[in-house]
Order: structure tokens, then C-alpha cells, then sequence
């Protein structure tokens, strides 16, 4: 069983196509491929971390998708996750904020990029204890209000991740290369 992560899939919300800059046509052509690349990745037992904004569609789009992805999913609620994605799913768990421990490492889980979370201040002497997973932002570096200076704090969105899930083992092993290639 993996633990993947994602964020901003946006299913069903034909204006971050243009926003982003998505390489797809319509939403549906980017909900088809979004979904295809999930489960070319995500088992059946798989456990997926979606860190919010799942869906801006019309009313029913966020079940029609989430009923086609593969994986337990958890939600880590979105400014765009409104009643019809929290209520209309069936996600293993709907939080704000989650923390998980992957191969030693504690992973924070947030919609919102944060400059500080627990444990941040152990990431020294070029071991990786703790990695900030967030979405949000589309990877925008022209935001300035969200520094990218940390390796440890990580877009996992779609737009950032070639639009598919991470899996959290792969994702810890980059932010620890980041690390030693930053010391060095």
C-alpha cells in the first residue's frame, strides 16, 4: 500500500484550464485525463491525501469524479471545498489540518502553504524530519507572499506535479535531495 498526495484538481472548473495554464481543451478533458493519470498511479488500497480545492464544478460533479478515483482518500479541506464536495463524497476523513509519519519523516498536511509548522525546526544538519505538503498556490512564483526558499515545504498540486499524485515515499526522497544539494 502507498500514501499519495494531491491537491487542486479543480475538477469540473473550466476557468483554471486558462488560470493555470492546464494543457486541456474543456473540463472535461482535463477531469478524463486527471482521472486516468490518478488511477494509472493510485491502487484500489492506496491511501490518497487530497490537500483541497477537489472540486469548483457544477452541483453533483464532485461525487460523479470522486466516485471514479481510486484509493481511500482523506480531504484536508480547501477555500473551494464547499458542501457539495465535503458532504457529497465519501472521503475517509474531512479535516483542515493532518499530520502523517512516512519512512520517519512527520508530514504536515495543509491546503495553505505555511512558513512555520510543527517540527520545522528540527529539518538540520542535512537530515529531513518534518515536510510542510501543501497546494493552493498553482506553483505561482510570482506570489510573493509565499517564499520558496524551504525545500522542505512542498506544492503537491496537480499543476506542480504533472498532473498526478505524489507518492509520499518519492516526495521525501526529493525534498531530502533538495536538502543535501542546498548544504553542499
Amino acid at each position: 500500500m502507498t500514501l499519495w498526495l494531491t491537491s487542486d484538481t479543480h475538477f469540473g472548473h473550466a476557468a483554471v484550464i486558462a488560470m493555470c495554464d492546464r494543457p486541456f481543451a474543456d473540463a472535461d478533458e482535463m477531469d478524463a485525463a486527471l482521472i486516468d493519470r490518478w488511477n494509472a498511479l493510485v491502487r484500489p488500497r492506496d491511501t490518497v491525501w487530497h490537500l483541497g480545492d477537489f472540486s469548483l464544478g457544477p452541483k453533483g460533479t464532485a461525487e460523479r469524479r470522486f466516485r471514479r478515483l481510486n484509493g481511500s482518500i482523506h480531504l484536508v479541506r480547501g477555500n473551494h471545498d464547499g458542501d457539495d464536495v465535503v458532504n457529497g463524497c465519501a472521503w475517509a476523513s474531512v479535516r483542515d489540518l493532518a499530520s502523517q509519519r512516512v519512512a520517519g519523516v512527520r508530514l504536515t498536511l495543509c491546503h495553505y502553504p505555511m512558513l512555520a509548522w510543527a517540527g520545522s525546526a528540527h529539518n538540520r544538519d542535512g537530515r529531513v524530519a518534518t515536510v510542510m505538503a501543501h497546494g493552493h498556490v498553482h506553483g505561482t512564483p510570482r506570489n510573493s507572499r509565499v517564499p520558496h526558499l524551504d525545500p522542505c515545504r512542498v506544492d503537491v498540486g496537480m499543476d506542480m506535479q504533472g498532473y498526478e499524485p505524489v507518492a509520499a515515499e518519492a516526495l521525501i526522497a526529493a525534498v531530502q535531495i533538495a536538502v543535501d544539494m542546498q548544504s553542499s
